[in-house]
């Protein structure tokens, strides 16, 4: 899977309202632990994602309407 199919996957298993693991991710998406560390950086660094004080990780809110508009 490219990274740019993982990305999409992220994207849309985030927009279902809930906070997520690395671990639960990892697990849905089966990818390296790895790859996912980098994909997941890349996603805070550009403010698609944010790390809850509690480990979890949640879409941003732009990016979650963008991507519901969409749909």
């Amino acid at each position: 899977m490219s990274s740019i199919d993982i990305i999409d996957k992220i994207i849309e298993l985030l927009t279902n309202q809930e906070e997520h693991t690395e671990a639960e991710i990892k697990e849905k998406l089966d990818i390296e632990e790895e790859k996912l560390r980098k994909i997941l950086n890349f996603l805070k660094k550009y403010k698609f994602i944010s790390y809850l004080g509690n480990g979890r990780i949640k879409i941003s809110p732009e990016i979650k309407s963008l991507f519901l508009e969409e749909h």
